[in-house]
């Protein structure tokens, strides 16, 4: 296997990673009752953006054609 399509899959891989601890870390009870008070958590949608480019970016890799 390239070693491009190992990169790709490996950024697919931490990019879904950090969607899902990014969903996870939004629905947390710390979270929500931070929230409550007033306090303000952007750890769980930086996460989750991030982990979408690095998976669209790695998905993208992955697709490409030789060219």
């Amino acid at each position: 296997m390239d070693s491009k399509k190992i990169i790709s899959l490996v950024l697919i891989g931490v990019g879904v990673a950090l969607l899902i601890y990014g969903m996870n870390h939004m629905d947390s009870a710390s979270s929500q009752i931070g929230e409550l008070f007033g306090k303000t958590d952007n750890k769980g949608m930086i996460s989750m953006i991030i982990g979408g480019v690095l998976a669209v970016a790695g998905l993208v890799t992955f697709l490409k054609k030789k060219s």
